[in-house]
């Protein structure tokens, strides 16, 4: 019998239990809940909001049966007890006030109670997963949620915290990316133009009612928000501007393949076992600040986990440490961070690279679970205290990158803000590449 079954929801409980906490935790356990994508504690490791198909886009359609894959790794040998709620945000990924009962049916929480512990791996673990939404906790409205898991059903002890969306039909989309139109950032950024077409859709007050979320790579930190259209015309909203809708175009991403930590694998200059786990050496990186343009194939940033070692990547891949390594002439006067979806797209304090002066590179080892990854070096820009590609990536506007538009328009009678159109595009189509 599975030991959590002890923990099931009694119906009691729902009337005492409090709503979802939608400002800061600071409680004896000093959390700070944040409304988007993070770890809370380093033990938890690998952490991912999917499709079924794999997609890395969490979106479901309002209504539907479709559901997402939640899943992440505690490293350790015992397993804990940890439940999850939603918490309903608006365009701008702010908490919203609302009853928990007006937008998600069924109970306020649920267990994560479907773990398996690692197989014959160093580096031993709990595997933890989850389909969601599920028939007993279920999102009634379109738009923005937060995922939030907590541990033995204290919600100031959170422990991850993911995005997700519910999109419900309405808008039509039209987008194109091209070279920057300014010349000054013509070969250096990609201009994302939209078309929002609202004729089968009710806004009475377009300029105000609808709100455009421009996102790069299935990043946040740089996502473009509080665009107001250039002008409206036959229920069509114009989004072409020549500064506002800019992203850098960045360079293709950094690569390196440890689906096998045993054997020679791309990217990885050696591999060596240090009595406890192994480790993965990668070549050297370089400075490509003011490197020309190169071509190859990468997948924008993205991880994706997998062995060749063992049939079920979820509990048998192995953790190693992976070196990293960045050459340069003298030490930045700013910090250097690993940067990419096995950080969270955050500058998690665990993925500062340190400087060896000896050596005069910049240098970081960290634990990875086996797969092929994705990554780049950002520094921490001083002024908005984001992360920054330009000094140690470049940009080029050459670069294939996927975008997103999100159209969200308020909801007349609630007044919250409703996920009513999306649109993928990759740049590889403006640049006739791939």
């Amino acid at each position: 019998m599975n030991i959590l079954k002890k923990y099931l929801l009694l119906p009691s409980l729902l009337f005492v239990w409090l709503l979802p906490n939608a400002s800061a935790v600071d409680g004896e356990i000093g959390k700070v809940l944040r409304f988007e994508n993070w770890i809370y504690e380093d033990s938890i490791q690998t952490v991912l909001l999917t499709t079924t198909d794999g997609g890395p886009v969490p979106v479901i359609k309002e209504g539907s049966n479709e559901q997402l894959v939640f899943s992440f790794d505690e490293l350790g040998t015992r397993n804990d007890y940890y439940q999850y709620t939603y918490v309903y945000c608006d365009a701008d990924w702010k908490p919203t006030n609302f009853e928990f009962g007006i937008f998600c049916q069924g109970q306020m929480m649920e267990n994560i109670d479907d773990f398996k512990y690692s197989g014959s791996v160093y580096q031993r673990y709990v595997h933890y997963e989850k389909m969601l939404p599920t028939a007993d906790m279920k999102p009634k409205w379109s738009g923005n949620y937060i995922l939030k898991v907590f541990r033995n059903f204290n919600q100031d002890d959170v422990v991850i915290t993911r995005r997700f969306m519910v999109l419900s039909t309405g808008v039509r989309i039209n987008a194109s990316i091209k070279p920057a139109t300014d010349v000054k950032y013509r070969y250096s950024k990609q201009e994302l133009d939209v078309e929002v077409d609202y004729t089968e859709f009710n806004i009475p007050s377009p300029f105000t009612d609808v709100k455009l979320v421009l996102t790069q790579n299935n990043r946040w930190d740089n996502a473009i928000y509080g665009l107001k259209p250039q002008y409206a015309s036959n229920n069509k909203l114009n989004y072409n501007f020549e500064d506002a809708n800019l992203f850098n175009g960045g360079s293709e991403f950094h690569v390196f393949d440890m689906r096998m930590i045993r054997n020679p694998t791309q990217g990885i200059q050696k591999k060596f076992f240090d009595g406890y786990i192994y480790n993965c050496v990668l070549f050297p990186d370089e400075n490509r600040g003011y490197k020309q343009y190169f071509q190859y194939a990468d997948f924008n940033g993205r991880r994706a986990i997998a062995s060749k070692e063992g049939s079920n990547p979820a509990t048998d891949a192995d953790y190693a440490y992976v070196h990293f390594s960045l050459p340069m002439v003298e030490k930045l006067d700013k910090d250097v961070y690993l940067f990419g979806e096995l950080t969270d797209w955050q500058l998690y304090p665990q993925y500062k690279l340190s400087w060896d002066e000896e050596r005069h590179e910049y240098w970081l080892k960290v634990k990875q679970k086996m797969g092929i990854y994705n990554y780049g070096f950002v520094v921490l820009d001083a002024t908005t205290q984001k992360p920054n590609e330009t000094t140690l990536e470049g940009n080029h506007m050459e670069t294939e990158n996927d975008y997103i538009v999100y159209v969200y328009a308020r909801n007349q009678q609630f007044g919250n803000d409703a996920l009513v159109g999306m649109h993928k595009l990759n740049s590889a189509s403006a640049f006739n590449k791939r």
